[in-house]
């Protein structure tokens, strides 16, 4: 009985952790971009669900450590660029729910680093940085 009653704690926190969004920002207040495309509608929020395609992304001063966010989604690198003094990782992380293929490579995460700050967004960064 007590088995069972875990069991369906654990899929119910499970339920309530994927409708509140891909936990990628959990709590925090993050952009949104509408429609998952850069001409989509943008807007702040928390813990948006993934009820439909949107992006998300947040801004952070350059010493933030987007390290432990590539270590805590098992994100694979998938390749990088440079243009215009900007680093782009470009991730995959089979823990997140959506992707998009660039260079025909599957991307759900990408992280871009500048002298100023360290922008993280999913599946993409839609937004500037």
């Amino acid at each position: 009985m007590l088995k069972k009653l875990g069991a369906i704690l654990v899929f119910a926190i499970s339920i309530c952790v994927y409708l509140s969004g891909n936990g990628l920002f959990f709590g925090e207040t993050a952009k949104i971009v509408k429609g998952g495309k850069s001409s989509g509608e943008f807007y702040t929020a928390k813990n948006i669900a993934f009820t439909e395609k949107v992006g998300v992304y947040k801004t952070y001063s350059n010493n933030y450590n987007y390290f432990e966010v590539i270590e805590k989604y098992d994100a694979k690198l998938m390749f990088l660029e440079n243009v215009d003094g900007v680093t782009s990782y470009y991730f995959y992380s089979k823990k997140l729910p959506l992707k998009e293929v660039i260079k025909n490579k599957k991307v759900n995460l990408q992280v871009a680093v500048t002298k100023e700050r360290v922008t993280i967004g999913s599946p993409i960064i839609y937004g500037g940085y």
